[in-house]
């Protein structure tokens, strides 16, 4: 019987996680490649990896671009597309968007759900995820991969990925709220307003804003990503608020921020978009916050200040 062939692209914990939920299925064969050497039973060379059928990308947005460019030469127009990587590239561009320009679109499908790398490890059986793509057909495929009951699918790639890059924004500043009153209640008022500003978002790129605040395994997402103090995102949240400031807060944390990444992505997005956060509140805000251009204390005057009143979605 032949078996799927399947290369994941970056080892880092997320990698691995995924790795483990492949390798489940025994229909598949699964190779993994990373710019170090891991200790890892089905560890290979990147060219390998790139030979696969089915390619799953599990690295940093900010150099997903420059991998891109780099191995062009080994991706064909057969090769299936898992975008497992979260936030914008550092362009300002969906990676939907920029993996468009080295694979068949109909090809490339998004990961999203809650999965923190640690609870897949413990809990590959129960894990559940959604594979979004611009085609239901490959979104199927890719679901088929993983096995029974681990994942659903769907056609609605870009609500999917702009919701799973802005929840690590959103862990952030739940994460600065938390520190500055330790209130439930604030935390979560904060939480369910973000959430409506990033169906904003996802209906000014085209997406279906009721998405990201009806299906479950986002609602899932954005609940765990801002609830849970082991997330890095709200861990740098809580650090800058005790310090005063983002960058003498990136100076001592020592772990990935994915949320200032992607706030850094926002920016750009906005210079070329000057309509992207026009009726928003906290996203304008949080990128002020970390161009300096506004302080904490201000920063936290505008969460105090904020309208509950119902968002209206189209």
């Amino acid at each position: 019987m032949n078996k799927n062939k399947i290369g994941i692209i970056g080892a880092g914990a997320y990698g691995v996680a995924l790795n483990k939920l492949f390798c489940l299925n025994n229909k598949n064969e699964v190779l993994i490649s990373d710019v170090v050497t891991k200790d890892i039973s089905n560890f290979s060379t990147i060219e390998k990896v790139l030979d696969c059928e089915y390619l799953v990308f599990a690295i940093p947005s900010k150099f997903v671009k420059e991998f891109l460019d780099k191995y062009v030469c080994f991706f064909n127009e057969r090769q299936k597309v898992l975008i497992g990587t979260k936030g914008f590239c550092e362009n300002g561009e969906l990676l939907s968007s920029v993996f468009s320009n080295y694979f068949d679109q109909s090809n490339i499908c998004y990961l999203a759900g809650p999965g923190f790398a640690s609870e897949i490890e413990l809990h590959p059986n129960i894990t559940r995820l959604n594979v979004s793509g611009f085609g239901i057909n490959c979104s199927e495929e890719f679901s088929n991969l993983f096995c029974e009951n681990i994942c659903s699918f769907s056609s609605d790639i870009l609500s999917f990925e702009i919701t799973s890059a802005l929840k690590n924004v959103a862990a952030f500043v739940c994460g600065i709220s938390y520190e500055k009153f330790k209130s439930l209640n604030f935390k979560y008022s904060v939480a369910s307003k973000i959430y409506c500003e990033i169906s904003s978002i996802v209906e000014k790129f085209e997406g279906n804003p009721n998405t990201c605040l009806t299906n479950p395994l986002l609602q899932a997402d954005l609940y765990m990503t801002t609830s849970q103090n082991e997330s890095r995102n709200f861990k740098f949240g809580e650090l800058v608020c005790s310090v005063g400031n983002v960058k003498g807060s990136l100076e001592k944390a020592n772990y990935t921020v994915e949320g200032l990444n992607t706030i850094n992505s926002l920016i750009k997005m906005k210079k070329l978009n000057s309509k992207l956060l026009d009726d928003l509140f906290i996203l304008p805000a949080v990128c002020d916050l970390v161009e300096n251009k506004i302080k904490l204390n201000e920063f936290i005057n505008i969460l105090e200040n904020l309208d509950f009143n119902c968002c209206n979605l189209k």
